[in-house]
């Protein structure tokens, strides 16, 4: 599932009236892996692959900087 999505980061649930009232606030944590496979969908060939994969940004630096996975 596919949870790149900004409305997904706080959602209520338990709303029906089967729930009697017991509603909850979650959320979808959002992490690399949905990234991964965006570029998997959208990559065209190997070399397009290990070129949009290395230009993840993964941390930052002390400084602030950003480190790609290329940096790796």
């Amino acid at each position: 599932m596919d949870t790149n999505d900004r409305f997904l980061r706080k959602i209520t649930v338990g709303q029906s009236p089967t729930e009697k009232g017991h509603t909850r606030e979650c959320q979808f944590d959002i992490s690399v892996a949905s990234e991964i496979m965006a570029v998997l969908a959208l990559t065209t060939s190997l070399s397009d692959m290990r070129e949009r994969l290395g230009r993840m940004v993964v941390a930052s630096d002390f400084a602030g900087n950003p480190v790609t996975a290329e940096d790796l």
